[in-house]
């Protein structure tokens, strides 16, 4: 790494570290503000209300547990294989192509699952049929031009950004970008049914698949496949996930017809 990348990566440190500085005096300042009116009370804690409240939420627990174990494993995986400057291209291009459009349209889809819930509350099934195909077009379009942007000035974008420290290997980046538009994709046709709470079974499959993915990933790096390989397999897996997902979305889907 030269010193230019050097200091701008200590610079940008510093301007997360004011950012949040600020953001916790923010938080510091409202609490100083309301805290006559913010009273912690045990009284109305009841056993039976927070198992059901926990029961209720135990598919949003497993999907994020599933997420960390996916992304965390494999990153532990490949530290056991490779170095630290794989590692480092891993992550960095997986936050660029992965994770960033992964928080850009996931604000859309999260809008999404609001307004299925509350038209499900008020039994506006018309609504949801009128809105969800749209919904998914609408995702569709915007990941078939991220899917152009990333093929065509992805990797040239990548180098300014890392200051041309790595070399992204094109099938990685290839890789990647589909992973990232998959699950994207799986994550709308999802949107309805946990709109409705209702995506336990298909968490459930998820879990395995992305089980099987990394065990067969360790057992891949093991007899000599490269790395890039690895990400062909959690490929397939997003795949098989995305499947799974829009066959229940589907009978959710036509239930409401």
């Amino acid at each position: 790494m030269n010193f230019s990348s050097f200091l701008n990566n200590i610079i940008l440190a510093i301007i997360f570290f004011l950012i949040s500085i600020i953001r916790t005096l923010i938080l510091l300042y409202y609490f100083l503000l309301n805290k006559k009116s913010i009273e912690l009370s045990f009284k109305l804690i009841n056993l039976k209300t927070s198992l059901r409240l926990f029961r209720l939420s135990l598919s949003y627990y497993s999907e994020t547990i599933i997420q960390i174990i996916k992304h965390n494993g494999l990153t532990i995986i490949l530290g056991i294989f490779y170095s630290a400057e794989i590692i480092g291209l891993i992550t960095t291009s997986k936050t660029l192509f992965y994770f960033l459009p992964i928080t850009f349209i996931g604000i859309f889809n999260q809008v999404g699952i609001y307004e299925y819930s509350e038209a499900l509350g008020r039994k506006a099934k018309k609504f949801i049929r009128q809105n969800y195909v749209k919904h998914i077009l609408l995702v569709f379009f915007f990941l078939l031009t991220f899917i152009i942007i990333s093929l065509t000035i992805g990797a040239e974008i990548y180098d300014m950004w890392t200051g041309y420290v790595y070399d992204l290997d094109t099938t990685l980046l290839i890789l990647i970008v589909l992973n990232s538009a998959i699950f994207l994709l799986q994550s709308t046709i999802g949107s309805v049914l946990k709109s409705a709470n209702n995506f336990l079974k298909p968490v459930v499959c998820e879990a395995f698949i992305s089980l099987l993915a990394i065990i067969t990933s360790f057992y891949c790096l093991s007899i000599g496949y490269n790395y890039v390989d690895i990400f062909k397999v959690f490929l397939i897996a997003s795949l098989i996930s995305m499947i799974v997902y829009s066959y229940y979305s589907l009978i959710f889907f036509n239930k409401i017809k």
